[in-house]
């Protein structure tokens, strides 16, 4: 079986999307803070979107795969690049996940949510770039940041497999990195 390295901007639909059903003065905070650091939300804001992660982990929970398809644009992808072999325990154990998320709260919350998502779905290996450095303070006519993050993918998953497009799967060996949740659940505790 080969191995696939997976690589995932990260958007804020997880949040927004459940935002959107459970509360329209939810969903206004949300596009209010949309693009500020975590350092410009007050603790009320702070403590308002991690009730809000809190339950979108509760609905991953009893989420079947069509409710995880409407979860996020994130979640549709993974679930539409595997197909069945999401439940193969060998698939999951072997692919590696890169989530890029830009440096915005909102940006960074939920990477840490997919990040514990697909813990829960069984994979190993989920990475999260933490000098990513991307923004969404628009200097040109595209995001900025630091390339650094990108040799560190493609470090880890240098060349593609002929048989998938190149966006869909870079082969290579595998390292398993400690400690990638630590972060994700400091952050979800706040």
């Amino acid at each position: 079986m080969d191995r696939w390295c997976v690589v995932s901007t990260v958007g804020t639909s997880l949040i927004s999307n459940l935002a959107r059903e459970q509360s329209r003065d939810l969903n206004e905070l949300l596009r209010n803070i949309a693009n500020e650091p975590e350092q410009a939300l007050d603790a009320d804001t702070k403590r308002s979107v991690s009730l809000l992660a809190d339950r979108v982990l509760d609905t991953v929970d009893t989420a079947d795969t069509s409710r995880l398809r409407r979860m996020s644009a994130e979640l549709n992808g993974l679930v539409s690049l595997y197909g069945e072999r999401l439940f193969q325990p060998e698939r999951r154990a072997l692919d590696m996940h890169y989530l890029i998320a830009t440096d915005t709260y909102l940006g960074m919350m939920s990477a840490d949510l997919l990040a514990l998502i697909l813990e829960q779905l069984g994979f190993n290996t989920v990475i999260k770039p933490q000098s990513a450095g991307l923004t969404t303070k628009v200097t040109g006519p595209s995001l900025t940041g630091s390339p650094g993050w990108w040799n560190g993918v493609t470090g880890n998953c240098p060349a593609p497999e002929p048989q998938l497009p190149h966006h869909l799967q870079l082969g290579g060996k595998l390292q398993e990195p400690a400690g990638i949740y630590e972060h994700a659940r400091h952050v979800l505790r706040r």
